[in-house]
C-alpha cells in the first residue's frame, strides 16, 4: 500500500517538475526584469488606461509580485526564528551573567573573609614573631654570642629573618615548628588570596565577556526585529500592491466588457441607422422618381401643348397665307380689270378722236374754234373716264392690300397668343418641377443627433494631438468640431469653453446621441477641461488627452459622471 503511493508520488512529482521548472524559468525572468524597478511598475500599473500589452505586463508584474510576497513571508518566518534564537540566547546570557554576579559576589565574601583571616593571622603571627624573638634574646642571654644576634636580626624581612633563623643550627625543634608553622600559615593564606584574587579576576573577564556577548545579541535582536519590521511592512505594501493592481485589470476587463457592450449596442443602433438610412433614400429615391415622372409627365404635356400651339401656329400662317394669296389674287384681278377699263377708255378716246379728225375732214369751212372745243371736250371726256377708270382700279387694290394685311395681323396675333399660352403651361410645368427639386434637397439636408454620433465614432482609434481637428488627429474640441462639420453643421472652430455657450442647454436627463458634453473640474465655467460627444446608453466618444486615442467612456458614473457641467444641442 505504502510503495504505491510512492509510486504516484514519483509520477506526480515527475510530471510536475518541468511545469515548475518552467514556472521557475519565468519567475526568474521576471524577477530579473522587474526588480529594482518596483516603483516604475507600480505607477504603471496604477494607471486607469493601458494598452493589451501593458495589461499583459502588469498581469506579469503581479505575478512577480506575488513571488517577492512568498520570499518575504518565508523570509519573515526565517527572522521571526532567529530573533526567537537570539532571544534565548539572551535569557541565557542574562542567566550566566547573573550566576557570574552571585559568583563575584560570593568571591568577593570570600575574599574578605580570607582578608579578614590574614590580618588576624598576621597578628598572630605577629605574636608568634614576638615570642620567637623573645626566645632568640632568652638564647642570646645563655649563649652570650652577640654575633649570632646580630646575624639572625641583620635581616631584611622577616622571611630572610625565618630563612636565618632556619640555618642557625642550635636551635630547638620548638622554634623550628613554630617558624614551619609560621611560614606555611603565611603560604596558605597567601596562595589561598592568589587564588580567590584569580577567580575574582577571572569572574570578572567572563562577566565582562558575557556583558559584551548580551550587547552583541541585544543588537543583534534590533537588526533582527528591524528586519522583521521591514519585510512585514513590505509584505504589506506587496499584498496591498497586489490587491490595488489585481482590482485595476479586473476593473479594466469589466470597463472593456461594458465597452464591448456598448460598441455591440453601438452597431446594433449603427445597423438601425444604416437600415433607416438606407429606407430614407430608398423614400427619397421613390419620391424622386414620382417627381421625375411628373416632370417628365408635365415636360410631355408642355411639349403636346408646344407642338399644338407650333400646329395651330402654322395652320394660323397657312390660313394667313391663303388669306395673303386670295387678296393679291384679288388685287391682280382689280389691276387686270382696271386696266382693261383703262383701255377700253383708251380705245374709245382714240376712236372718238378718229372720229373728230373725220368730221374735220368732211367739213372744212367749219370754225375752227368750234372744232377744237369739241375735239378738246371729247378729249377731256375720254381722259377723264380712264382716269376713273384707273382711280376705280386703284381703290380696289388699296381695299385688297388692306384686308390682306388684316389678315395677316389677325393670324399673327393668334400664332402669338398661342405662342404665350405654351409658354405659360412650360413656365408652370418647370415652376412645379423646380418645386419638386426643392423638395429632394430638404429631405437630403436633413441632420440628425444619430450622424453626429457616427460620424465620431468613425474616429475611433485616432491619435490624440494637441490643438488637432481631423481627419486623422484631434483634441476633444477638435473632434467635435470635425464630427458637426462632416454633417453640414460648421460652427467655426473654437474651444472647448467656447462650446458651453453654443446652440441649445440640454439636461442631463434628456441627453440624445449627438449632444454635446461639457466637464468642468470645480463645478464652473473657470474649470471646464474637456468635451466629448454623447452616443446614447450612458457612453461618449472623446479625444481623451496625448499619448491616447479617440474612444467611448461612460460618463453614467465615476470620473465623468462627477465632472458633468452642462450638455448643449448644436444641431
Amino acid at each position: 500500500m505504502r510503495q504505491g503511493r510512492f509510486l504516484k508520488y514519483i509520477l506526480s512529482l515527475a510530471l510536475i517538475t518541468p511545469f515548475a521548472y518552467q514556472a521557475q524559468s519565468q519567475n526568474v525572468n521576471a524577477a530579473s526584469a522587474f526588480a529594482g524597478k518596483e516603483d516604475t511598475y507600480y505607477k504603471l500599473c496604477s494607471s486607469k488606461k493601458l494598452s493589451k500589452s501593458k495589461q499583459q505586463t502588469c498581469q506579469e508584474f503581479n505575478t512577480y509580485l506575488k513571488g517577492r510576497s512568498k520570499d518575504l513571508k518565508s523570509q519573515i518566518a526565517s527572522t521571526k526564528k532567529s530573533v526567537q534564537s537570539t532571544k534565548s540566547s539572551i535569557t541565557t546570557m542574562q542567566k550566566k551573567i547573573t550566576s557570574l554576579n552571585s559568583q563575584i559576589n560570593t568571591t568577593k565574601k570570600r575574599i574578605a573573609y580570607v582578608k579578614v583571616s590574614i590580618a588576624n593571622t598576621e597578628k598572630a603571627l605577629n605574636k608568634k614573631e614576638s615570642t620567637l624573638k623573645n626566645r632568640i634574646y632568652a638564647a642570646q642571654a645563655t649563649t652570650n654570642s652577640n654575633s649570632y644576634v646580630s646575624y639572625l636580626f641583620g635581616a631584611d624581612s622577616f622571611s630572610d629573618f625565618f630563612s636565618r633563623v632556619s640555618t642557625v643550627g642550635d636551635i630547638t625543634s620548638y622554634e623550628n615548628d613554630l617558624m614551619d608553622q609560621i611560614n606555611k600559615t603565611k603560604a596558605n593564606l597567601k596562595t589561598q588570596k592568589q587564588t580567590l584574587t584569580a577567580t575574582q579576576a577571572n569572574l570578572t573577564s567572563a562577566r565582562r565577556q558575557s556583558k559584551v556577548i548580551l550587547s552583541q545579541y541585544n543588537e543583534k535582536l534590533k537588526e533582527q526585529e528591524a528586519t522583521l519590521r521591514k519585510s512585514t511592512g513590505d509584505l504589506g505594501n506587496n499584498e496591498e500592491s497586489i490587491q490595488q493592481i489585481a482590482k485595476n485589470l479586473a476593473d479594466m476587463k469589466e470597463a472593456e466588457r461594458k465597452a464591448a457592450v456598448a460598441a455591440a449596442k453601438i452597431a446594433a443602433q449603427k445597423k438601425a441607422l444604416a437600415e433607416a438610412k438606407a429606407k430614407a433614400e430608398a423614400e427619397a429615391r421613390e419620391k424622386a422618381r414620382i417627381a421625375a415622372q411628373r416632370q417628365a409627365a408635365a415636360e410631355a404635356a408642355a411639349k403636346k401643348a408646344q407642338e399644338e400651339a407650333e400646329e395651330k401656329r402654322r395652320a394660323a400662317e397657312e390660313a394667313s397665307a391663303a388669306k395673303k394669296a386670295a387678296a393679291e389674287a384679288a388685287a391682280k384681278k382689280a389691276q387686270a380689270e382696271a386696266a382693261a377699263k383703262k383701255k377700253a377708255a383708251q380705245q374709245a378716246a382714240s376712236a372718238a378722236q378718229n372720229a373728230s379728225a373725220s368730221s374735220n375732214a368732211s367739213s372744212n369751212t367749219q370754225g375752227n374754234d368750234d372744232d377744237n372745243s369739241s375735239s378738246s371736250n371729247s378729249a377731256s371726256t375720254s381722259n377723264s373716264s380712264a382716269s376713273s377708270a384707273n382711280s376705280s382700279a386703284s381703290d380696289d387694290n388699296d381695299s385688297s392690300s388692306t384686308n390682306a394685311a388684316a389678315s395677316s395681323n389677325s393670324s399673327s396675333n393668334s400664332s402669338n397668343s398661342s405662342s404665350d399660352d405654351t409658354s405659360s403651361k412650360s413656365q408652370s410645368s418647370s415652376s412645379s418641377s423646380s418645386d419638386d427639386s426643392s423638395s429632394a434637397k430638404v429631405t437630403n439636408a436633413s441632420v440628425s443627433g444619430d450622424d453626429i454620433a457616427l460620424k465620431a465614432l468613425s474616429k475611433r482609434g485616432a491619435p490624440y494631438v494637441w490643438g488637432a481637428s481631423g481627419p486623422s488627429t484631434f483634441d476633444c474640441s477638435g473632434l467635435v468640431w470635425w464630427a458637426h462639420a462632416q454633417c453640414g453643421i460648421n460652427f467655426g472652430r473654437t474651444d472647448t469653453r467656447g462650446l458651453s455657450s453654443m446652440g441649445s442647454a440640454v439636461s442631463y436627463g434628456n441627453l440624445q446621441p449627438g449632444d454635446v458634453l461639457i466637464f468642468s473640474s470645480n463645478g464652473s465655467y473657470s474649470g471646464i477641461h474637456h468635451t466629448g460627444i454623447y452616443i446614447g446608453n450612458g457612453m461618449m466618444v472623446h479625444a481623451p488627452h496625448s499619448g491616447a486615442t479617440v474612444s467611448v467612456v461612460t460618463v453614467s458614473s465615476g470620473y465623468y459622471r462627477n465632472q458633468f457641467y452642462t450638455a448643449r444641442r448644436l444641431y
